[in-house]
């Protein structure tokens, strides 16, 4: 597979602007809605979205492959990833649970190690260390008891790094928006086997609209996100997620009013930190083994 790592960076960049804005909108939702509920409407719209800018592309006769065993598997850890976060972030703070998610890129990196031999040197893992040490004072456990919602969401991560991992065993020749899609749907099916134990529940025109919404803004992300992480190395693309964190604070102070306490801003700045330290002794590995 090409590597194109500028067009990957671009792709992830513009993937967490619009990924904070749907776990805005999903938060808004899933504080009033079964979890379960606002995935099933939010996966049937993004795949039928997907699938039909697929259908205008010419993509479409690739169908079969959403049934590659590599394409499933994103479907699961997506599915199981999302269930997740989105049940975290209807109880905790937007700003903190982006912050927390943002452990994704340092978790990435002993999954790159395993499963796709990259190499990672003893900084990397300093900042992999320093990351995981920055996500404890935002979770703060102490003598009050451990928050268990920002411990699922951290969960999540793991589930993440595992999905954006697989990405890059995804065969090239299938179109990053049949991947989307497979995935959407995949959500959207799982979701709706929840659905079927716990009920339906009314929706308010405030809801459609908040879940449509995000279903567009998910369906462009997940398609960004796919492409930057089959385009780009792993450990390249990772450090350009935390771009998410301004996002989050900005949309969690206008609309909830919500700002991270004193310990919270120490511990996301030393996760950002560590992230954005990873990337950069990643790009300095590449330009000496380049020889440049």
């Amino acid at each position: 597979m090409q590597t194109d790592n500028p067009r990957g960076i671009a792709a992830m960049s513009a993937a967490m602007a619009v990924f904070v804005l749907n776990d805005a909108l999903m938060k808004y939702a899933a504080e009033t809605l079964p979890v379960a509920q606002s995935i099933f409407v939010r996966g049937a719209l993004v795949t039928a979205l997907l699938l039909a800018v697929a259908g205008v592309q010419g993509k479409l006769r690739y169908w079969k492959t959403l049934f590659h065993p590599a394409v499933l598997a994103r479907g699961a850890l997506e599915t199981v990833g999302s269930f997740s976060y989105i049940a975290a972030l209807a109880h905790i703070p937007l700003a903190i649970a982006l912050a927390i998610n943002m452990a994704t890129p340092l978790t990435i990196l002993p999954f790159a190690v395993l499963l796709l031999a990259e190499t990672v040197g003893w900084r990397r893992w300093s900042a992999v260390v320093a990351g995981f040490v920055g996500v404890l004072l935002i979770v703060q456990p102490g003598a009050d008891g451990i928050n268990w919602w920002a411990v699922l969401a951290f969960a999540s991560t793991f589930v993440f790094a595992l999905r954006d991992v697989n990405t890059r065993r995804i065969p090239v020749a299938i179109p990053s928006l049949l991947v989307a899609a497979g995935s959407a749907a995949f959500i959207g099916l799982c979701a709706g086997v929840v659905l079927l134990v716990q009920g339906w529940q009314p929706m308010e025109f405030r809801h459609a609209a908040a879940l449509a919404a995000a279903a567009v803004l998910v369906g462009i992300g997940m398609h960004l996100l796919v492409t930057a992480t089959r385009i780009a190395e792993a450990t390249a693309v990772a450090g350009f997620r935390y771009t998410a964190l301004l996002w989050g604070v900005v949309i969690g102070y206008l609309v909830w009013g919500d700002l991270p306490g004193a310990l919270a801003w120490w511990g996301i700045a030393l996760l950002a930190g560590a992230g954005v330290y990873a990337s950069h002794r990643e790009r300095v590995r590449r330009r000496m083994a380049s020889g440049e």
